[in-house]
């Protein structure tokens, strides 16, 4: 994929398997964003509420860095919002602004999407990534067992300039 992801499209997912490796070495997640890409993790869609951008600038107004910014999208979701694997905001026309506004509760992908939503309203460029946090580590066959239930949904936020930003995780 774009972002230089491997991904599984068969039709039957029994038996799959599949080998996990963490790079050690401290590498950050890239230094470089082009202007073209810049622009693609900044897109919101066209039906987005406006007031999901009016509560990202209210939130960070006065802030002097992005990362200022984001950190306090991040601190506000975690204080003022609930995790609730039942939120109610999944089946309405417009989920996260339901979560933001009138629920106030919901699973990690709610969270996630609304911080990626919000930073590109206050024009920093960010992704919503899903994938496995955990696992269980089996110590007579040595190796982690990673299941459904280890699924999960964060944000990675690009500060700085295209030359000399980088990704940064916000959970």
């Amino acid at each position: 994929g774009p972002e230089g992801e491997i991904r599984y499209s068969g039709t039957d997912a029994r038996g799959l398997h599949y080998d996990a490796y963490v790079d050690t070495g401290g590498d950050m997640l890239g230094d470089r964003l082009p202007d073209a890409d810049r622009a693609r993790y900044l897109e919101s869609p066209a039906a987005l509420p406006g007031r999901i951008g009016d509560l990202a600038r209210h939130w960070t107004e006065d802030l002097p860095t992005e990362f200022a910014k984001a950190h306090v999208i991040e601190e506000h979701l975690r204080k003022d919002y609930r995790y609730d694997i039942n939120s109610p905001s999944g089946g309405k026309e417009q989920p996260v602004d339901h979560f933001l506004f009138e629920s106030r509760r919901g699973h990690c992908e709610f969270f996630s999407t609304a911080m990626a939503l919000m930073l590109r309203q206050i024009r920093i460029p960010s992704r919503n990534v899903t994938g496995f946090v955990g696992g269980t580590y089996n110590r007579f066959g040595h190796y982690y067992a990673v299941r459904e239930g280890d699924a999960h949904s964060w944000v990675e936020a690009y500060l700085g300039d295209g030359v000399n930003g980088t990704w940064v995780t916000f959970d």
